[in-house]
C-alpha cells in the first residue's frame, strides 16, 4: 500500500522521522541528505506537527544533525508534552561531550541512535557512547551503513555490546544512493559470521510476511537476537511502502513513507 498526499492529521505511520535540520558537522559519502536542502523545523512548525498527529507516535529526530538544531531541547521537551517518544539519531560528534548527553538526558526520555560508521574517528565516537553510558542512558543503538569494504564493523559493534549493556539495539543498513550496494542476502551473510545467533535467534519479530495485519515489503528483517539485544538488517535500496516509517515534510505536513522520500533525494 502506497501512502501518498496524507496529511499530519490522518499519520497511519508508527514511526515517524522529522528532519529538524541539514547542518551538519559530517560529510559522510553514503549519507542520504547530502544535499543539504532542508531549513530548520520552527518551533512553531513542529508544534503544529505535534498537534496535528491523531495518536502518540515514535518521532525519529534526524537530519542533517539533529543535535546542532539550535533549539533543540525546546523541541524535545514539545514532542514530550504532547506525548510523543523520541529517537535521536545522531554522528555522534556532539555526545562526546558529556555535558551535552546530560542535557539532553534532562529533557528525555529518549532512545539515543548512534551511527557508528560516521565519517569521524571512533575514538570520538567511543567517547560518545562512553558518554551516554555514564549518564545513565539504558538503550542504545547503534546502527552501521555496511559499504562492502567495512565489515569489520560488525565485530566492533558486537564488542560493544558484550562491553556496554545499555547496547540494546544494533541495525545494519547498505548505502542507498550506490548501484553497487550489498544485497541485502550479502549483509545476512556477513552479520551471521559475527552474530550466529540471527539464524536460531531468541525470537523473529518482524520477517518480511506481516507485521500486526499488515503485509512487510520483505526487505527489512528484526529479530531478537538475544534476550537483550534486537538486531535488525535493512535492504534500504529496496525497502518500498513501509506501513510502519513516515517522514513528514515540514513545508506542507504532508507524510509520505519514509524509504520513498529517502531514495527520492538521489
Amino acid at each position: 500500500m502506497c501512502f501518498i498526499m496524507i496529511y499530519v492529521k490522518d499519520n497511519p505511520f508508527h514511526q515517524i522521522y522529522v528532519d529538524l535540520t541539514s547542518t551538519c558537522n559530517l560529510n559522510c559519502p553514503w549519507c542520504c541528505n547530502q544535499n543539504h536542502l532542508i531549513s530548520d523545523v520552527s518551533l512553531e512548525r513542529f508544534e503544529e506537527i505535534c498537534k496535528e498527529l491523531p495518536k502518540k507516535t515514535e518521532m525519529r529526530f534526524a537530519g542533517g544533525e539533529p543535535a546542532l538544531h539550535p533549539k533543540l531541547f525546546d523541541l524535545m521537551d514539545m514532542a514530550k508534552s504532547y506525548g510523543h517518544f523520541l529517537t535521536l539519531i545522531t554522528n555522534t560528534v556532539k555526545f562526546a561531550d558529556i555535558e551535552f548527553c546530560k542535557r539532553v538526558k534532562d529533557h528525555g526520555p529518549v532512545v539515543v541512535s548512534l551511527s557508528m560508521d560516521s565519517d569521524v574517528e571512533d575514538t570520538i565516537k567511543l567517547q560518545a557512547l562512553y558518554n551516554l553510558v555514564k549518564t545513565g542512558f539504558h538503550r542504545l543503538v547503534l546502527t552501521a551503513t555496511l559499504t562492502g569494504e567495512n565489515v569489520d564493523v560488525i565485530h566492533w559493534l558486537r564488542e560493544l555490546y558484550e562491553k556496554y549493556s545499555a547496547v540494546k539495539y544494533i541495525h545494519f543498513r547498505n548505502i542507498i544512493n550506490s548501484d553497487e550496494a550489498m544485497t541485502f542476502q550479502e549483509m545476512v551473510e556477513q552479520v551471521t559470521s559475527v552474530f550466529p545467533e540471527w539464524e536460531n535467534p531468541h525470537r523473529v519479530i518482524r520477517d518480511g510476511k506481516e507485521h500486526n495485519g499488515n503485509k512487510c515489503c520483505g526487505h527489512c528483517q528484526l529479530r531478537q537476537i538475544k534476550p537483550d539485544l534486537r538486531m535488525l538488517v535493512l535492504d534500504a535500496r529496496r525497502a518500498g511502502n513501509c506501513h510502519l516509517r513516515g517522514y513528514v515534510n515540514n513545508e506542507d505536513m504532508t507524510i509520505n513513507t519514509f524509504f520513498r522520500e529517502i531514495r527520492g533525494r538521489t
